[in-house]
């Protein structure tokens, strides 16, 4: 059995605020969703990262954008389950 995982990955200025989250999803559709949905609250919460200057990546299953003080990764990861 097979899920996917979105890893959200945050760097700020300071390495003490780094952080990074996992969402499991049972279904490849379903992890692009929330990707897009974390894409979507990253982009609408911090404004001033949604232009093409930040914005390095903006994928189905990668999305990269950054700043001079933040940054933020989320990825697509395909993870085996034992059963």
């Amino acid at each position: 059995m097979e899920v996917y995982s979105v890893q959200v990955e945050y760097e700020g200025e300071c390495p003490s605020d780094n952080w990074t989250n996992y969402t499991l999803w049972s279904t490849l559709e379903g992890a692009k969703r929330g990707l897009k949905q974390e894409r979507n609250n990253i982009l609408g919460s911090h404004s001033w990262l949604n232009n093409e200057n930040c914005i390095e990546i903006d994928e189905d299953n990668h999305f990269y954008a950054y700043d001079d003080q933040d940054s933020y990764n989320i990825t697509i990861c395909k993870e085996k389950v034992h059963e």
